[in-house]
């Protein structure tokens, strides 16, 4: 959403405050963490190639275990093979970590601090654009897809 369309003269043309306030900048860190877990299911499940060129198209995902500690990517590969230059391969290492939070050692649950508000802060500090990289792909290729109804607010405008 624009500044543009956020000041149109037509008050009838602006978006409402609840449609505002649903956008991912308003959302607390658990619902922007469970946003991610989604998406990374739903691309899981969709291995289309027009999401993943969408998605590596940001560079957001270019040899992202360089912007983890050392640690965090010894314990990821061990349970799985991760390519280091896809985004869909950060985020189901996000989603995994996520998932096996509390069975992770304490030396990586000090990395977060907390979960999931330290989990998330740990990922977007290094990683700011993929939230709304994510979000906008989804709301362009799924915006029926009813595991999303709680992140957005339908318009009927």
């Amino acid at each position: 959403m624009t500044l543009a369309i956020l000041t149109r003269i037509d008050p009838t043309l602006r978006p409402t405050a609840e449609q505002i306030m649903a956008l991912p900048l308003f959302w607390d860190f658990n619902k922007k963490l469970n946003f991610i877990k989604s998406a990374s299911d739903l691309f899981e499940m969709d291995p289309s190639m027009i999401i993943t060129r969408e998605l590596d198209a940001s560079g957001i995902g270019i040899r992202w275990h360089q912007s983890l500690d050392p640690g965090l990517v010894d314990s990821l590969v061990k349970f799985r093979k991760y390519d280091f230059n896809k985004t869909r391969d950060l985020l189901r290492a996000i989603r995994n970590k996520s998932h096996h939070f509390y069975n992770l050692p304490k030396n990586e649950q000090n990395l977060f601090t907390s979960f999931p508000d330290g989990f998330y802060l740990y990922f977007y500090k290094r990683f700011p654009g993929l939230l709304i990289l994510v979000y906008n792909i989804v709301k362009k290729h799924y915006p029926n897809e009813p595991i999303f109804n709680e992140f957005f607010i339908y318009d009927s405008k």
